[in-house]
């Protein structure tokens, strides 16, 4: 285990759960599983990603199975999901962790946010 914070509960809407029941129902106590009933590793899990989009017809390059979290992440912040409520999603052991690995995004977002401020503060001046 990385941290204390790595096992955690993580909410999820009610049609993963029922998908991922859907999955288990063969009785295996894995969903997700190598050909010799081992849960799969994360290089396995990047191999079968990339197989999967250059199927599609997708062209992501430098795209692995971790992308999956980060676009999570990016999906949380563009619809203004509270950054502790992230951190405390990543598992991460305190919010500094989660603002230097993602503040790539949050620096995306800067101007937004910053219009917001100024919209507000120019809202004050027409009272």
């Amino acid at each position: 285990m990385k941290t204390k914070n790595s096992k955690r509960d993580v909410s999820v809407p009610r049609y993963l759960i029922d998908d991922m029941k859907k999955l288990h129902a063969d009785g295996d106590e894995l969903i997700f599983y190598t050909q010799r009933n081992l849960p799969i590793s994360t290089s396995s899990a990047s191999r079968h990603t990339i197989r999967m989009l250059e199927r599609l017809n997708i062209d992501a390059p430098n795209f692995h199975f971790h992308s999956f979290r980060h676009s999570h992440v990016a999906l949380l912040l563009a619809n203004d999901v509270d950054i502790y409520a992230i951190s405390r999603r990543l598992g991460h052991n305190n919010i500094r962790t989660t603002m230097e690995i993602y503040s790539y995004l949050m620096d995306e977002k800067k101007q937004s946010e910053d219009d917001k401020i100024i919209k507000l503060l120019n809202n004050l001046g027409n009272d």
